[in-house]
């Protein structure tokens, strides 16, 4: 009787551990899956992730892409049109011509033909700005032939900086750098006794030096251009 129920026992453990074995299998076989499953996601998603860092170093060299030329817009003005809250600033003088702007615009006058030889719509470039913690300042060159044009932040380095060739009407963005060949034969307006403050007949703050002892300045009469 002891043999038989030894035999049994030993079939019942043989049948367990069969059993066992079987359930094992497919977990194994579930893992392997989940591994070659993870393997095609991680050498799927590795390419899309160099697409995204491609697109964004092309959109940034687009930006940079300086010095770029701009379509030159001419200011819309008639002699009627208010010069703005801050009178026209002379920014170059000589016995050809001068240079001047404001809020309407930038303006090269012809002093021999009496007529506008250039003007520039500044506000197309978002330059117009006389005054403020956001503003622009703009510069002429020695010779007269070259202006530069920039715009500055709150934080009072500029931003945005243009040159614009006279001679050949090429208006050119360019990055912000130092310009050391500015126009600066300028003289003090009150010093010399030529400044007025009248409302309908006054001068800007600016006078140039010509040489010889005659020096240029703007005089209004009235705030039309």
């Amino acid at each position: 009787m002891k043999k038989w129920v030894l035999v049994l026992t030993i079939a019942v453990l043989i049948c367990l551990q069969l059993l066992l074995t079987s359930c094992q299998a497919p977990s194994d076989a579930e893992t392997l899956d989940q591994g070659s499953v993870a393997s095609d996601l991680e050498v799927h998603q590795e390419p899309k992730s160099m697409a995204a860092d491609m697109t964004e170093k092309t959109e940034d060299g687009e930006i940079e892409s300086l010095p770029m030329k701009i379509d030159v817009k001419p200011a819309e003005y008639s002699l009627d049109m208010d010069m703005g809250a801050v009178p026209f600033e002379l920014i170059y003088a000589s016995d050809e011509k001068i240079i001047f702007w404001g809020c309407i615009g930038l303006f090269e006058y012809d002093l021999k033909e009496e007529a506008f030889s250039r003007t520039l719509d500044l506000s197309d470039i978002d330059c117009n700005q006389t005054q403020g913690d956001i503003h622009s300042e703009i510069k002429v060159s020695q010779d007269g032939n070259t202006v530069y044009i920039m715009r500055y932040g709150q934080s009072g380095e500029i931003e945005v900086m243009y040159s614009y060739d006279l001679i050949n009407d090429i208006l050119t963005k360019i990055q912000p750098t130092a310009i050391s060949d500015c126009f600066d034969s300028f003289a003090d307006i009150n010093l010399l006794g030529l400044f007025k403050s009248a409302s309908d007949d006054f001068t800007g703050m600016e006078a140039v030096d010509l040489g010889n002892g005659r020096y240029g300045y703007m005089r209004f009469y009235g705030w039309l251009l």
